[in-house]
């Protein structure tokens, strides 16, 4: 049962600097266009080392004392899974350079409306979000929950930025696809 407060540790690591990466880049597109290989380090340096920083600090209140029921786990696993299994997927739809943002700075990319993007506009997220509701639920904690809205609140307001950026890059065929695409849950 310990692993799985190391798992619940490790998602959190990964998936809460995320909105600090964007809110990094996000808003200054402009900005770091005139040094792409910068805004990536900046960005990233920045972002992961407040995270890992956060996570150590507060590992304690993160975590609850006592271990997580079988119940919990059976729920929490797949829900991590996921993440994985939708990053490996945005990744094969979008290539790595576009899934960390060089679309966004460099101004030069196609519009991806293929594969999973075919079927929700942020597999990505999707992902990020179930892995930290499961995260979550592993660890126990209203700590750990009220971290979880605070990060949601986040990452929605990131997804704004994107959207935002999405639609003055892409115009007419942005607004469509979004019509027509829902953003986290696919329609059947």
């Amino acid at each position: 049962m310990r692993l799985f407060r190391y798992i619940a540790l490790t998602v959190f690591f990964l998936d809460l600097p995320v909105p600090i990466y964007w809110f990094i880049l996000h808003p200054f597109t402009n900005f770091w266009r005139r040094n792409i290989r910068a805004a990536f380090w900046f960005a990233g340096l920045f972002s992961w080392t407040a995270g890992a920083i956060f996570v150590t600090l507060f590992r304690h209140r993160l975590l609850a004392e006592s271990n997580s029921s079988s119940l919990a786990a059976i729920v929490a696993i797949p829900l991590i899974s996921a993440d994985f299994v939708l990053l490996f997927y945005s990744d094969k739809c979008l290539g790595h350079e576009k899934l960390v943002g060089h679309a966004e700075l460099s101004g030069k990319s196609e519009l991806t409306i293929s594969g999973l993007y075919k079927y929700i506009r942020h597999p990505r997220y999707t992902g990020m979000i179930c892995a930290m509701i499961g995260a979550s639920i592993l660890a126990h904690t209203e700590f750990a929950w009220t971290v979880f809205a605070i990060w949601l609140v986040g990452v929605l307001f990131s997804i704004f930025l994107e959207e935002r950026e999405m639609h003055r890059r892409f115009g007419l065929a942005y607004e469509e696809y979004s019509r027509v695409t829902p953003r986290f849950l696919p329609r059947f």
